[in-house]
């Protein structure tokens, strides 16, 4: 799963992705779900890895990291 959050500062990035308080964001509330079915499955000899990364772009870097199709399109 990836998700990608993009926008001017202040305008709810990581409130979307995180939340706060009792107000759960997207990235609690799948992990929940994912490790509820993890402990869910009771298959013997089933086993699970997660893993989880986060990587933050400043605009510089995530301007190069775009494939070219969505920076430029010519004109029909």
């Amino acid at each position: 799963m990836s998700l990608f959050a993009y926008g001017q500062t202040g305008s709810g990035k990581s409130y979307s992705m995180v939340g706060y308080g009792a107000d759960k964001g997207i990235i609690p509330l799948a992990c929940a779900e994912l490790f509820n079915r993890v402990a869910g499955t009771v298959e013997e000899g089933v086993q699970f890895k997660v893993r989880c990364a986060q990587r933050r772009l400043p605009p510089p870097l995530l301007l190069f990291s775009l494939p070219l199709t969505l920076l430029y399109s010519p004109p029909p």
